[in-house]
């Protein structure tokens, strides 16, 4: 048995508003046309994509009885519909669920027992988001002042030297810290690190620095 899921606040939804007021209909009356449209999609246009109907037919699969042009243009207008007559993030309505039927499908030809393919699926789902997160990490031995963290500290009239000492005491801080000591950008934390002792100051400022700084406003 095929279904799709519909969320709860889909009724107070800006597109099924908008909808409404191009057709002039219900609430109830375009919820239930877009519906069984999906429900049609689901068993003869699985790709979600409508291009091979008729206004008139896209009109009667949706059990919508009035003009089926203005139908159709409304759907567009309103977001449901693309210009090739695709329907919108179909994924969300019935392409997830398609696709779940196809694996199901593939694991009883193959006979994998319903958990074991759960439990695979959420292997293959934790592996992807481990991929795809930045992990938090202590200071790298090799820390040192780079040429962008020195354009940054000039850019605030803090000079060379006094920034390699910054830079060597945010390193010494951080590789004898034993607490909250992982960070996920170190050139960022030393950047807020050299804000703070500018703020404090406890960084001796570079005049001719801030003087260069102001000649090249003008």
């Amino acid at each position: 048995m095929s279904w799709i899921p519909i969320y709860t606040t889909f009724p107070s939804h800006r597109k099924r508003k908008r909808l409404s007021r191009l057709l002039g209909a219900s609430c109830s009356q375009t919820i239930g046309c877009l519906v069984q449209l999906w429900l049609y999609a689901m068993e003869h246009a699985q790709a979600g994509n409508l291009a091979d109907l008729a206004d008139d037919e896209i009109a009667a699969e949706a059990g919508w009885d009035g003009d089926p042009a203005a139908f159709v243009d409304a759907l567009t207008d309103a977001g449901f519909l693309s210009p090739d007559r695709t329907i919108h993030d179909w994924d969300e309505y019935g392409g997830r669920f398609i696709a779940r039927r196809e694996r199901d499908r593939v694991r009883k030809a193959a006979g994998i027992p319903v958990r074991e393919e759960e439990m695979r699926l959420e292997k293959k789902r934790v592996e992807k988001k481990d991929r795809t997160r930045v992990r938090a990490s202590r200071i790298p031995d090799d820390f040192s002042l780079t040429p962008s963290m020195l354009e940054y500290a000039r850019q605030k009239g803090v000079g060379e030297s006094e920034a390699r000492r910054v830079t060597e005491e945010f390193v010494l801080y951080w590789q004898s810290a034993s607490k909250n000591a992982e960070k996920i950008n170190w050139e960022k934390a030393w950047q807020l690190n050299l804000l703070h002792q500018i703020g404090r100051g406890s960084v001796k400022m570079d005049a001719k620095v801030v003087d260069l700084k102001d000649s090249e406003r003008w």
